[in-house]
C-alpha cells in the first residue's frame, strides 16, 4: 500500500477500524477465558453469550469497514478484469507450487523454501 491509499476522506473510516479491531481483540480474549465449549452453568453462559453477540457484531463492523477501505480482495477487483485474468490463467493457483515442483522424498519429507 502507498501513502495515498488513504486519503484524508477515508481518516475516520480508518480510526473506526482501528478501535474495532482493539474491541475485537478484547472480547476474545475474554472468551478464550470460558476456554473450549460452552460454558454450561447459568451466569457463565450468560457471559459467554454476550461476549459471543459483541464479537458477531465486530466482525460485522470489520467486514464493512475493510470493503470501505478497500482492504478486502473482492474491493479490490472488478468483475472484467478478474474474468479477464481467469480466462488467461494469469492467477496464482495455490497448489502450484514451483520451489517444491520436481522434488522428491529423499529429503526425509523436510523441504525447506
Amino acid at each position: 500500500m502507498g501513502s495515498d491509499w488513504f486519503p484524508r476522506e477515508t481518516r475516520p473510516l480508518l480510526a473506526a477500524l482501528c478501535s474495532v479491531t482493539v474491541q475485537w481483540g478484547d472480547v476474545t480474549e475474554a472468551l478464550a477465558e470460558f476456554g473450549p465449549g460452552v460454558p454450561k452453568e447459568p451466569e457463565r453462559f450468560e457471559s459467554y453469550r454476550e461476549l459471543t453477540k459483541m464479537r458477531s457484531s465486530l466482525n460485522a463492523q470489520l467486514a464493512s469497514l475493510g470493503t470501505k477501505l478497500r482492504l478486502t480482495l473482492s474491493s479490490r477487483n472488478d468483475r472484467r478484469s478478474a474474468t479477464t485474468e481467469a480466462r488467461r490463467g494469469e492467477a496464482a493457483r495455490p497448489w502450484d507450487d514451483s520451489d517444491l515442483a520436481g522434488q522428491d522424498d529423499r529429503d526425509g519429507g523436510q523441504r525447506s523454501h
